[in-house]
């Protein structure tokens, strides 16, 4: 078996067809999407999507290059805070214990 058989036997193929869709793509890439899953890691997105589209299978690396190839940044994802709504019955009974809390502490200081 000379040299030229062997080169004949390792050609390298490569892929030229994503197997994401433009759907899945913006999906992915979409600001609302991003924003829902700004505190989950790669490999937990991964398995969000997957379990959303279960036609196609990526994995995090696919994911990692797609964030790339849009650049998309996880500093670049804005986290907001809530507000909170004191209004509401069930975060005003959660201030009125916890005030209730600290002025029993300084008390007993």
């Amino acid at each position: 078996m000379g040299i030229k058989a062997r080169m004949e036997k390792t050609t390298i193929f490569k892929r030229t067809r994503s197997k994401l869709c433009e759907d899945h793509i913006n999906y992915l890439i979409s600001t609302d999407t991003l924003n829902e899953w700004a505190h989950a890691s790669l490999k937990e997105r991964v398995k969000r999507f997957n379990r959303l589209f279960s036609e196609v299978k990526i994995s995090v690396s696919t994911l990692r290059r797609l964030y790339l190839r849009h650049k998309i940044k996880f500093k670049f994802i804005k986290r907001v805070k809530k507000e909170i709504d004191f209004t509401d019955k069930k975060y005003n009974e959660l201030f009125i214990r916890m005030r209730t809390l600290v002025e029993l502490s300084k008390v007993f200081k």
